[in-house]
């Protein structure tokens, strides 16, 4: 565990996306493969926060459920869900690999550091995975599930300036990963 010293005039974000699967549909195309598909465009670069100019952001829990049971969306898996986190400007990945999304997951550590310079510029979050028609989902045109994050907005500028020269950062060797 990475404890981390966060100033008191920390705004706390809590961001949330509901991402969407059409039983036999991808971007409302007809497949007849008998899934839920959620590799669709809707579900691809959602906006989760804008980032203010010269403010650090901490992303700290995450969140996952569903409109259907966790033993439901386990048993229905056939392409590991995952979500990736990026930059809506350069297209970077917020972390190196996606967050696999095997589980729903209750306030989750999931510590990442963000910043931007650019104005304009937002974090975004995209989807990806393919779960099976099973007995529990017979009937059900449409599937959803909800990732939400827990984001710290740092504007200090004694914080800013810290995190962006870690020889003299007072908040300690774990302020980047």
């Amino acid at each position: 565990m990475i404890i981390t010293r966060i100033p008191h005039q920390a705004k706390i974000i809590q961001a949330a996306n509901i991402f969407t699967a059409e039983f036999n549909a991808v971007d409302g195309i007809p497949t007849g493969t008998g899934q839920y598909d959620f590799n669709q465009l809707i579900n691809q670069r959602q906006p989760v926060i804008e980032l203010l100019q010269n403010a650090v952001y901490l992303i700290d829990t995450v969140n996952v459920g569903g409109d259907l049971s966790e033993e439901n969306y386990l048993e229905s898996i056939d392409t590991r869900p995952a979500a990736v986190l990026l930059r809506s400007k350069t297209g970077e990945t917020v972390y190196t690999k996606p967050i696999p999304i095997v589980n729903y997951i209750d306030n989750q550590g999931l510590t990442a550091w963000l910043v931007s310079d650019k104005a304009g510029e937002f974090m975004q979050i995209s989807f990806s995975g393919v779960l099976n028609q099973i007995a529990a989902t017979v009937g059900r045109q449409f599937l959803n599930i909800e990732i939400s994050l827990n984001i710290y907005q740092l504007d200090s500028a004694l914080y800013n300036n810290s995190f962006r020269n870690d020889e003299k950062n007072p908040y300690g060797e774990f302020l980047r990963q």
